[in-house]
């Protein structure tokens, strides 16, 4: 039996957190690969403990996948970087409140860190995609970016002269609000309440881009 040969590449996990999915990956420091992306309902329902230990086993489950398809080892890999709704304190690694889970002021960050052994950050969801998105995708090598995802909530990211821009109050750009409200839900806002909410529609002068697969849309400069 011919042993795998162990490569020398650091790895990152990527989690999505939404209000209906998780979607957790994995891919090389330089974003060139990604290994073992899955997706699993969030059932935020069944409470935060739940959710968490879900996320946890995903991310197990996708190190043991890349490992075997890359010969990585676990020391390989240098930690998990979760995008949820927020908004956020980025500092504690706590999500203050999140309308489309039912959370308040949940230490996300640091429990899937304990959960699965490994550092991890966490920002807003819509961030995360953006900036993947100037990294190594459509929005790649311009300046400014605005991007908007659309799922289960409504959200927004900024890239200001190639930099991710989080404001004084680090909730730049945050416009996540529920497609639909509950019934007698006084604090659903605009976005979205009684109905789901129309698609924003791009000036005529703006430069755009669409993937339907994600449900996002950039405006790059």
């Amino acid at each position: 039996m011919t042993k795998k040969k162990t490569t020398k590449q650091k790895y990152i996990v990527g989690v999505d957190l939404g209000g209906t999915n998780i979607v957790v990956g994995a891919m090389p420091t330089d974003g060139s690969h990604e290994f073992g992306v899955r997706s699993h309902p969030t059932h935020a329902e069944l409470g935060a403990d739940r959710v968490v230990e879900r996320i946890g086993q995903m991310i197990d489950d996708v190190i043991a996948t890349t490992i075997a398809e890359t010969g990585a080892a676990r020391g390989n890999f240098l930690g998990v970087g979760i995008g949820s709704p927020g908004p956020l304190d980025r500092e504690r690694g706590i999500v203050i409140v999140t309308p489309n889970l039912g959370w308040r002021d949940f230490p996300l960050r640091d429990r899937v860190s304990e959960r699965v052994g490994l550092p991890a950050t966490l920002d807003n969801d819509a961030n995360c995609a953006t900036v993947g998105e100037w990294w190594r995708g459509a929005a790649a090598g311009a300046r400014n970016v605005v991007g908007m995802t659309i799922g289960t909530g409504i959200g927004g990211g900024l890239i200001l002269d190639g930099k991710l821009y989080h404001g004084a109050s680090d909730v730049a750009k945050s416009a996540t609000r529920p497609l639909t409200r509950p019934a007698g839900d006084a604090n659903a806002g605009t976005m979205g309440a009684s109905r789901p909410t129309p698609p924003v529609r791009p000036s005529r002068s703006a430069r755009w881009r669409r993937w339907p697969v994600v449900r996002r849309r950039c405006f790059v400069s």
